[in-house]
């Protein structure tokens, strides 16, 4: 358990990411229209409010906490060995999950009257887009 905690505390930012991305998803997967704005063509809704949507959220943040648990420390190379590449992948797609959904939202908001709702999604998405920005510009990228 100690060791959970410490691994937990190592990555703490990654996990806020993870946390909220699969929050995120989870209300866009039980939230079955959500969206409603453009309301033509009715394509453009149907994919909007679709659950992959949802559920790319849920695993991009279920891969970005299990790649924070799984940090391991290397005594023989002196420096933590994680997948730096896997990484830059899941922090790039929260970055373009945050940053569809935080665009989709200023939509609606200003064009379609959408509300307090809306406002409070746009500016929480827009934080957790500057965390991701944040992640990004501080995470290793050297092995």
């Amino acid at each position: 358990m100690l060791k959970l905690l410490h691994r937990l505390k190592a990555n703490t930012l990654h996990n806020i990411l993870g946390f909220d991305l699969i929050l995120t998803g989870y209300t866009l997967v039980t939230a079955d229209h959500f969206f409603f704005y453009p309301p033509y063509p009715p394509q453009i809704l149907a994919v909007l409010n679709s659950d992959w949507v949802g559920y790319f959220g849920i695993f991009i943040g279920l891969c970005m906490i299990l790649w924070s648990e799984k940090d391991t420390y290397s005594f023989k190379l002196r420096k933590r060995i994680n997948s730096i590449s896997v990484n830059t992948f899941l922090v790039v797609s929260a970055i373009t999950f945050f940053g569809f959904l935080a665009s989709i939202e200023m939509m609606h908001f200003l064009f379609a009257n959408g509300g307090p709702l809306m406002l409070t999604n746009l500016v929480a998405d827009i934080a957790m887009l500057w965390l991701a920005f944040y992640v990004a510009k501080n995470s290793n990228t050297r092995y």
